[in-house]
């Protein structure tokens, strides 16, 4: 799933750089789809495990933080630039500290797992950053789309394939 998310981010990181930004109008997408995308990789995901999986729960507030941010972004028709940072830098903000959370959980569990956390605080710094920047100019936020999509895309990937090893070990002893 983190893999899935990743490679939808490094994706949209692509096409940002790739798509001639000529209007405002491509940003909205930009953000809006991938959005919606990572909602239904990680609510797919929520439920699918969610009797094998103690902390389900986690997965599915992500599902959520996605599904509004890409509803909101791509299903008003009147999103402003102002409007448009808003959402991105509450999704980042929010998502960052659900993944820091995440991170201490699995610290906790001696998951020593730093990919996670990293990536959640990447998150919180850049949403921080885009909230408290909101007179910026729009094109400002489409370099920052681009670094933070490659950044978090790269650690979720990174995360994923660390998590892999861990289902083995946890799943042969449910399995037992």
């Amino acid at each position: 799933m983190f893999v899935v998310s990743g490679l939808v981010k490094i994706a949209a990181g692509i096409l940002l750089c790739l798509w001639p930004v000529a209007s405002f109008t491509p940003l909205i997408y930009l953000f809006g789809v991938p959005a919606l995308l990572q909602a239904i990789v990680y609510l797919s995901s929520a439920v699918q495990h969610r009797h094998r999986y103690e902390d389900w729960k986690i997965l599915f507030i992500q599902g959520v933080i996605y599904l509004s941010a890409g509803i909101a972004v791509v299903g008003y028709p009147g999103v402003t630039p102002v409007f448009l940072m808003i959402a991105i830098g509450a999704t980042w903000l929010l998502i960052g500290i659900v993944n820091v959370t995440m991170s201490v959980q699995l610290n906790k569990e001696s998951q020593k797992e730093v990919g996670l956390l990293s990536s959640g605080l990447l998150s919180i710094v850049a949403g921080v950053y885009i909230l408290s920047n909101l007179d910026r100019e729009v094109y400002l936020l489409l370099w920052i789309l681009v670094i933070y999509s490659f950044l978090v895309g790269i650690l979720n990937i990174i995360f994923g394939i660390n998590a892999r090893g861990w289902r083995r070990m946890y799943f042969d002893e449910y399995r037992e």
